[in-house]
């Protein structure tokens, strides 16, 4: 649904808001969804093309995805933080701040997913936390989407600013992943 030459009609807020209902109404989803609560965040194709970033979104997907699925923030940021017990969880989106993959870079340097706003909100929010577990919600695996650069300043900041046990957990369907 994301290719405008195979799919003309879809290309709307209307056609994405049908999809998207679509989506929910599925027997798995819709069962889940009448006994879980949901926090939705976008991937490349809920946002309009396949592999996009900040420059490329389109906004009637992201307003038609705030509109039908529960949970879903547009436009303002949709990373968040939650506890449940002992456990505090982050969500990330790698879609809404993520950098153009040739460039320009907004730090100059590297690559990003997350973009300084949202990673300096992570890292903050990481550092503060006192749960003994941290769970971090990534939509795309460190190992083969996230540059070196941005990954490895995360990690490093976690080893020396972070306390407890913090986990990633990607779920990419095309390269599923969990790094610990």
């Amino acid at each position: 649904q994301d290719d405008p030459d195979l799919h003309p009609n879809v290309q709307s807020y209307k056609g994405y808001s049908k999809l998207f209902r679509r989506m929910l109404a599925k027997g798995e989803m819709a069962a889940l969804l009448r006994r879980t609560p949901l926090f939705a965040v976008q991937d490349d194709h809920d946002y309009g093309r396949d592999g996009c970033w900040r420059d490329t979104i389109e906004p009637y997907t992201a307003r038609a995805f705030a509109d039908v699925v529960p949970g879903a923030v547009w436009p303002g940021p949709n990373y968040r933080t939650w506890s449940i017990g002992e456990v505090d969880f982050f969500l990330t989106d790698n879609r809404r701040f993520k950098d153009p993959p040739s460039g320009p870079y907004e730090n100059g340097t590297y690559m990003s997913v997350l973009g300084a706003t949202q990673r300096r909100w992570l890292l903050s929010a990481l550092a503060a936390s006192t749960a003994p577990v941290k769970i971090v919600f990534i939509p795309m695996t460190m190992a083969w989407y996230w540059s070196d650069g941005e990954a490895n300043e995360v990690l490093d900041f976690i080893r020396s600013n972070v306390g407890g046990r913090v986990i990633f957990l990607s779920g990419d369907k095309h390269a599923g992943g969990f790094v610990h």
